[in-house]
């Protein structure tokens, strides 16, 4: 009665485990779903932001009217200040001195003249820019990758000074501006017009109002803590707007939900609650040693997308591949053509799974499977799974002809692009080399066995190369005389080249399929339909036929095959 009760004990536990990892999961997968929505918007959102604090320059009283301040009023200052600073902060250009100005500005115009509450949002806004800086659609951010390897003087202090302030300034000032909200909302609730003067000039008179008294008091301690902060803006934002257009005698200036706007899309900070939950909910918790084993045999795209589906759930994971890499494949052809470096596209699986201790990577190559047992063999070594995923890819195919794989190498890994990057680059120059027109002609001619998306690809890489990388850069030739010619199965051209030079080859593929050995009688050039030309040529680069790669048949025990 005892291992019954316990065992019936471990069953509930056990159900109710699950239970918590799924609704764990649905949080999980809610967190990131809104924080991917507020990610896309937050561009948008900082965009329109710039936009309407532009014409705040072009404003008459914008600037103060201190007579220390006379000389920037006539004259090239105003032009300067006026005409200029719209045009930087609406491209998003030296963002953060511009906002420095028109915060000095703006708070000078508060307090020698009349109090607005314009001018204190407006305050915010540029206090934001000047923390936070401008968003990915702005000159700063594009400029700023390359910006910080210039040699221009003090470009590198000027960038380690924008990250200093990004990874420093603006976390405090989010919480800067969640506090003085949260204090105009409270104050006005709790002890209206009891607040001194100083306190009253700096407050926006626009939260008197907004709320009714207990949900003012409310919202302001969900600023204070940092809970909720894009519902709590959101709310305070449809709230104000409805009250003005209510006519109930409540002014809303327009920069006031721009500044909610932009609190929304952003979120409270690292010093909030929100961010105490969301990175406490994204903490996978550890394995369970009764959950199931789940083995994934290859980490390209079908592997890594099955891995990633099942980082959260209560099961244990192993992804075995070759490579401790995933390659992303439809780049390949760039790596063999110069243009991209073989890290480009490479990315280690281990950093993409580091968060997640369910998830273990092995590099090793899988030599057989059990079946029966339910076992695989990692390099000599037996592992066992409950489930048993096969995602080991594909691999290119010479129809019965493997005699060609010497002569024409493949494109699925990055030993095959570097090995047909050497191809090309050292035909050109041996070409440069010689000094025989017919030998020369022959290295200048690059044959590609399939129209397909690689095939076209690489084709198109291959004559953009000879034709503008190489411009200019030997004597003996032109490197645009190289031909470029693309075998295909059917006689149409392919509409990704059909304004191109690159020549056309259409019984190559189709003679490989029906046994053909592929070679030419008589031993000269013949001319295929569309001027496709086919000759005795050197370089062969396969992009025809897929077949599947899969552990052999004899490898697999415990099966009727």
């Amino acid at each position: 009665m005892t291992k019954f009760f316990r065992g019936g004990g471990c069953a509930v536990s056990s159900r109710n485990s699950h239970r918590r990892d799924e609704r764990r999961a649905q949080l999980t997968g809610l967190l990131d779903a809104s924080g991917t929505a507020l990610r896309l918007a937050a561009p948008l959102v900082d965009l329109l932001v710039r936009f309407s604090l532009a014409k705040v320059f072009f404003a008459p009283g914008m600037l103060p009217s201190s007579h220390l301040f006379q000389f920037v009023q006539t004259g090239w200052p105003t032009i300067i200040v006026q005409v200029g600073g719209p045009v930087l902060l609406a491209a998003g250009l030296w963002v953060r001195p511009v906002a420095l100005l028109m915060l000095v500005l703006t708070l000078l115009a508060q307090t020698s003249g009349p109090l607005q509450d314009e001018h204190l949002f407006w305050a915010a806004l540029f206090g934001w820019y000047v923390a936070q800086g401008a968003g990915p659609l702005s000159l700063d951010h594009v400029l700023g990758k390359g910006l910080g390897l210039s040699p221009l003087p003090l470009a590198g202090r000027a960038m380690a000074a924008a990250d200093w302030f990004d990874r420093w300034v603006g976390p405090l000032y989010r919480l800067l501006v969640r506090l003085w909200l949260a204090v105009a909302l409270a104050g006005v609730a709790l002890a209206p017009g009891m607040l001194p003067v100083t306190a009253s000039a700096m407050l926006p008179a626009t939260a008197s109002g907004m709320l009714l008294r207990p949900w003012a008091l409310f919202a302001a301690a969900l600023l204070t803590l940092g809970l909720g902060t894009p519902l709590v803006a959101a709310g305070l934002l449809v709230a104000g707007t409805s009250m003005a257009l209510a006519g109930t005698g409540h002014a809303m200036t327009v920069y006031a939900p721009l500044l909610l706007a932009l609190l929304g899309v952003s979120g409270a900070g690292p010093y909030s609650l929100d961010f105490l939950i969301a990175t406490r909910m994204r903490r996978p918790a550890p394995p369970a040693d009764d959950a199931p084993h789940i083995v994934i045999v290859g980490a390209g795209f079908a592997g890594m997308a099955c891995a990633a589906g099942l980082r959260r759930e209560r099961a244990r994971v192993t992804l075995i591949d070759r490579h401790n890499y995933h390659l992303f494949q439809p780049l390949l052809y760039q790596v063999a053509t110069a243009a991209l470096s073989p890290a480009d596209i490479a990315t280690p699986v281990r950093s993409v799974f580091r968060d997640y201790p369910r998830l273990r990577v092995l590099r090793g190559e899988v030599s057989g499977v059990d079946v029966a047992n339910r076992c695989i063999t990692v390099d000599g070594r037996r592992l066992s799974y409950h489930v048993l995923v096969l995602a080991t890819g594909a691999s290119h195919g010479y129809f019965g002809h493997e005699e060609w794989a010497a002569t024409a190498p493949g494109l699925k890994s990055v030993n095959d692009a570097t090995n047909i990057r050497s191809r090309i680059i050292g035909a050109f120059e041996q070409a440069e080399a010689t000094d025989d027109d017919d030998v020369r002609n022959t290295l200048l001619t690059f044959l590609i066995c399939g129209a397909g998306p690689t095939g076209v690809e690489l084709a198109g890489a291959i004559a953009e190369l000879a034709r503008h990388g190489m411009e200019k850069e030997f004597r003996n030739f032109d490197p645009a005389s190289a031909r470029i010619l693309l075998g295909a199965e059917r006689s149409p051209r392919p509409a990704a080249i059909r304004r191109t030079d690159i020549s056309i080859c259409a019984s190559l593929a189709g003679s490989a399929r029906r046994g053909g050995t592929g070679k030419q009688s008589g031993g000269g050039d013949r001319r295929g339909r569309r001027r496709g030309e086919w000759g005795a040529h050197r370089r062969c680069h396969r992009a025809v036929g897929r077949r599947r790669r899969c552990l052999s048949r004899r490898r697999v025990a415990g099966t009727d095959a």
